[in-house]
């Protein structure tokens, strides 16, 4: 008899005090980790219902940026910083979406 999947897994994205988004990305907000925390403490999950995913891929970011913006981003990693049009026009981290080393699976 095999073994049933979980019913549900978590999916953290930022594990052990990691702060993996800036201040003003949508996903920073205080109460992620603290639900997880929580979660957590209480011993709500088995081991198998807790995930940490691995960096998205190009194609996975692209279904929620634009294809421009995630350009200026290779280009900003590359640069080591964004210039100053990318800047005013796709505000690169300005929103908290960090652009440095291995901020994307490729």
């Amino acid at each position: 008899m095999t073994a049933k999947p979980p019913r549900a897994v978590l999916l953290d994205a930022a594990p052990a005090g990691q702060d993996r988004y800036g201040r003003n990305h949508p996903l920073a907000i205080p109460r992620v980790s603290l639900t997880v925390d929580l979660i957590r403490a209480f011993g709500a999950l088995k081991a198998e219902e807790y995930r940490v995913p691995g960096a998205a891929h190009r194609e996975e970011l692209a279904a929620f940026h634009d294809r421009d913006y995630l350009a200026a981003l290779e280009r900003a990693q590359a640069a080591g910083r964004a210039s100053a049009g990318e800047r005013e026009r796709h505000h690169p981290a300005g929103c908290g979406m960090r652009y440095g080393p291995g901020w994307t699976a490729s």
